[in-house]
């Protein structure tokens, strides 16, 4: 029998269904239209029910096996308190029948217990389709906003995540490691790269105006638009570090478009409407593209090698190409 994750996509999401409409019945949904979402870590459902009291869209993400049950229990505390202390469009919570945010589901043909939520479906498409000025600082808008928030809320104790470490990713990487698929050279860009990622951390330091709760994949393919209201969506990174992280990986979705500069102004603007920012955090945006090279170094690093379908000395080529720019500028 194969692994349910060496199936086919069309045979994994028909048991998936099966599974989603018992975990739709924790919600008292029943005769609802759902649609598979592709290309998700998790499974995604989308949902939609028409009824007298009109037609409603929601998300029903079933965990994937690895999915952490505490790192979900961030996200969902997190957009529930955002959905009541702010204004922002997220993915709303919704409460199952016995009152419960998170449930386990499991049956016959899908492996383990799925850690299963719903989520109101925040409406729009994707704003990296066609970003102009005006959204762009919006989403600058948006992005202040939820760090404001990010500067004050705190989880309950036992759900605290650990402030930002860079000697912990740092230390996952040995040298002998890393030689064993590139060369010294590359190994060497490698060290000087950690040498100048520390440097500058220690320069912006760990002040609340730099560091707090934080969206963490805040990708132009993550906001929506909808008209005159913008969204966002895919929190379940979330977590504690730097606000200038998110605006990094947002600016990287911008690269080689015409307007870029622009764009990157206009986003900027919108942000300082609501809150500022230190230009020491906005100069060093490279070191965070530098961070997430590191970040994906030692991933790869970290595989199983006998099953990765390439030579990890492939997919180190490309983090290791950003630290090479990182260390030239």
């Amino acid at each position: 029998m194969r692994p349910f994750n060496q199936l086919p996509e069309t045979e994994r999401a028909e048991r998936y269904a099966r599974l989603a409409r018992k975990a739709l019945d924790a919600y008292g949904l029943n005769d609802v239209e759902t649609t598979w979402q592709e290309g998700t870590h998790d499974a995604v459902f989308r949902v939609l029910k028409s009824d007298q009291h009109g037609t409603r869209i929601y998300a029903l993400r079933i965990g994937h096996a690895d999915r952490s049950v505490e790192q979900l229990r961030r996200e969902i505390i997190w957009l529930a308190a955002l959905c009541r202390e702010t204004q922002l469009i997220v993915p709303e919570p919704i409460l199952a029948s016995d009152g419960q945010l998170i449930h386990r589901v499991g049956i016959a043909g899908v492996p383990g217990f799925r850690s299963c939520v719903l989520l109101r479906w925040v409406r729009g498409w994707p704003l990296d389709s066609d970003p102009k000025p005006d959204t762009m600082r919006r989403a600058g808008t948006y992005a202040a906003t939820l760090h404001k928030h990010g500067t004050v809320y705190r989880w309950p104790e036992e759900l605290a995540t650990p402030r930002p470490s860079f000697s912990e990713i740092a230390n996952r990487i040995s040298r002998a490691a890393l030689v064993r698929h590139v060369d010294r050279a590359e190994a060497d860009i490698f060290e000087e790269g950690i040498e100048r990622i520390q440097a500058a951390f220690a320069d912006l330091g760990e002040g609340g105006d730099v560091v707090g709760v934080v969206h963490r994949d805040f990708a132009l393919d993550r906001l929506r638009v909808d008209g005159d209201r913008l969204g966002a969506v895919g929190f379940d990174r979330c977590g504690w570090g730097y606000f200038a992280a998110d605006i990094a990986r947002l600016f990287v979705g911008l690269r080689g478009r015409a307007e870029a500069e622009t764009l990157r102004a206009a986003f900027l603007d919108g942000y300082r409407d609501v809150r500022s920012i230190p230009d020491s955090a906005i100069d060093r945006l490279p070191v965070f593209d530098a961070l997430r090279a590191v970040d994906d170094i030692a991933d790869v690093l970290a595989l199983d090698h006998e099953r990765l379908p390439c030579d990890p000395a492939g997919l180190l080529q490309r983090p290791l190409s950003i630290l090479r720019r990182f260390t030239a500028s």
